[in-house]
């Protein structure tokens, strides 16, 4: 969690470009807008988001997104709900300069993370903390919170009625 704590710090003070990767359900939903609104309340405008459509994409990363992050000439992509299973794809994308960072939920083979700048789930075996049935908004929430303490800012109240939500 520090270490996506502080890669989305510098991404903000140098003002990168930032793409968050959804996913098309309520937990995927609430956790994209979790982490966008926090952002644009910080007054970042240099920030996008993409969910995919399961009607067209499979779940995960696909070769869709990175053409995407090609065009918007992404320098940080920060996945939400998903991504622990998209190792191959995330190579792809830091093959593209791009830094990736990861927060999901999902159980996943604990010996094929992906290599991104950081892998935030409580199902990891080298995670501390107590809970790891907590939904990928929940996890979203978390980055949240740490980023609100660096900054010493306070998060809305509303972000725990869509956490509930998701």
């Amino acid at each position: 969690l520090e270490i996506a704590i502080e890669r989305i710090l510098r991404a903000l003070y140098k003002n990168e470009r930032i793409v968050i990767f959804g996913h098309d359900d309520p937990d995927g939903v609430t956790s994209t807008y979790l982490l966008y609104d926090f952002l644009e309340s910080c007054g970042y405008q240099n920030h996008y988001y993409y969910i995919p459509n399961r009607l067209v994409d499979h779940h995960g990363i696909q070769d869709s997104f990175v053409e995407y992050l090609q065009i918007k000439q992404a320098n940080l992509v920060i996945t939400v709900d998903n991504g622990i299973s998209s190792k191959e794809k995330i190579e792809d994308i830091k093959a593209l300069g791009i830094d990736v960072i990861v927060t999901d939920h999902h159980i996943f083979d604990q010996e094929n993370i992906p290599l991104a700048e950081a892998v935030i789930n409580p199902k990891r075996k080298d995670c501390s903390y107590p809970y790891d049935m907590i939904a990928g908004v929940g996890v979203s929430l978390m980055l949240v919170k740490g980023l609100a303490k660096k900054l010493g800012k306070e998060i809305k109240p509303s972000y725990y009625f869509w956490t509930t939500v998701g």
